[in-house]
């Protein structure tokens, strides 16, 4: 990430994460194996997601493996949301999302690519954005609900810090059934 001012974009302050970065929580995908690169960042977007006044950053990584009751499933992928400090983007509290956290529909899959697009907008006029998530191995788009966020584990992580929206729960429509999509 690169910082603007006065002046424009500006070197000094610059950012840049991995799944290797002290704080980003979640596993890299093996290269050296059946697994894609994790692709962190493959997908971006900026959006409020906790209600402090500045944008936090949604990265999506489609080729992150995931495990389901204890299987290996490479490239099902999953978003890192990366909060803001009111300054600059942090990994303090960043969370990692996929199919398996709590109150995210769906199972994560192999080569299901969970947050190979990402986007985020307040869509229902509320002042909250929301998270949209598209996979396209089960052709499901995902709109997690824009509000106050609490703590939730995830199956394969119990002690990460996952976040999931509170008071709505999450939407899932097939990819085909999407307002506008042919």
């Amino acid at each position: 990430v690169l910082y603007g001012g006065v002046i424009g974009l500006s070197g000094q302050g610059s950012q840049r994460w991995t799944k290797n970065s002290p704080g980003v929580p979640g596993v890299p995908g093996d290269t050296g194996s059946t697994d894609s690169p994790d692709r962190l960042g493959n997908a971006l977007a900026f959006g409020d997601f906790n209600q402090d006044g500045s944008d936090d950053l949604a990265m999506g990584a489609p080729g992150s493996p995931v495990t389901v009751d204890g299987v290996h499933k490479p490239d099902a992928g999953t978003v890192t949301v990366l909060y803001s400090d009111g300054t600059y983007l942090a990994t303090t509290n960043a969370v990692e999302v996929s199919q398996q956290t709590t109150g995210i529909p769906g199972i994560s899959g192999a080569t299901d690519f969970f947050g190979i697009t990402v986007a985020a907008g307040d869509d229902n006029g509320d002042r909250d954005d929301e998270l949209v998530i598209y996979s396209p191995g089960d052709t499901y788009v995902t709109v997690v609900p824009g509000s106050r966020l609490e703590e939730v584990k995830v199956a394969e992580a119990p002690s990460s810090r996952m976040r999931r929206v509170a008071e709505a729960p999450p939407i899932r429509w097939p990819a085909s059934g999407v307002p506008g999509n042919q």
